[in-house]
């Protein structure tokens, strides 16, 4: 009976502890003053963060050991989700218009040479996700799929979980879901804008913007739990717009920019 009686306790004590983000530093990592950068992403090691300007025009490539910003080119649309391949590859696209009609023109670039190049390859993923702006549009292998997990709508900021059984997206006007592959929904985040997945997936980082119709006039960036009950401010302030996170590889720093441009990245624990 005793025995019956602690395990009772032990469960509700375990039940009741609450986590807690704990800031251990904030580091101003480009002042806007420099340079007015947006959308900052981290390379898979944790070397490089790439940025670029409000209208996706022109992507930077910052190395944090060196501290040196790199610009790698002024093309219009090049900023818009670049992505790493492996820890040296940057991929993106540029805008090209001919008679009046954009082009989208695959490029590379290399981290270690400097070389800027045309993407003549095309990339074999086992499994991928993205926004087909009414639906999510799943590719496996050979075979592609449209997903609506929560019905017609505009679904944006769809990206795979590291593990690759559970999609994140934003459906417009509706909040943030995370769903399994079938479209089964698994948890929901409410009001959560660019959302971006941690290392392991168990956490989730957005931001939570208001606008008066014209201008930001507020933002933060938050963290959730994957199932959306646990949830922490990060930044907290209030003389400030925070927007745009995304994880460093360990898992212990986040990296975001403010409306004036500055890349901020701070580190925290969470016990």
């Amino acid at each position: 009976m005793y025995r019956k009686i602690f395990t009772c306790l032990f469960l509700f004590a375990s039940l009741n502890i609450a986590q807690s983000l704990t800031v251990i530093n904030t580091e101003k990592l480009i002042p806007g003053e420099q340079e007015r950068l947006y959308f900052p992403r981290f390379s898979p090691d944790g070397n490089y963060i790439t940025m670029s300007k409000s209208n996706f025009k022109g992507l930077w490539l910052y190395n944090l050991s060196q501290k040196e910003l790199i610009k790698i080119n002024d093309n219009f649309g090049s900023g818009f989700e670049p992505f790493f391949t492996d820890d040296s590859t940057i991929h993106f696209q540029i805008d090209e218009y001919i008679n009046k009609r954009r082009i989208q023109i695959p490029k590379v670039y290399n981290t270690i040479n400097g070389l800027e190049t045309n993407d003549t390859s095309k990339l074999s993923l086992n499994i991928s996700v993205k926004s087909g702006s009414s639906s999510i549009v799943i590719s496996e292998k050979d075979k592609t799929r449209n997903l609506k997990p929560m019905g017609e709508g505009a679904y944006v900021w769809v990206s795979l979980s590291p593990d690759k059984d559970k999609i994140l997206f934003t459906l417009l006007g509706k909040g943030t879901f995370v769903c399994d592959l079938e479209g089964r929904i698994i948890s929901e985040l409410g009001y959560a804008n660019a959302p971006r997945w941690s290392p392991k997936g168990n956490w989730i980082t957005y931001m939570v913007d208001k606008d008066d119709g014209i201008s930001y006039i507020s933002s933060d960036i938050f963290i959730s739990s994957l199932n959306g009950k646990t949830k922490f401010n990060l930044t907290n302030t209030k003389d400030d717009i925070e927007m745009y996170p995304d994880w460093s590889p360990d898992g212990k720093k986040i990296v975001y920019n403010n409306l004036s441009g500055d890349i901020i990245i701070s580190e925290f624990e969470i016990k």
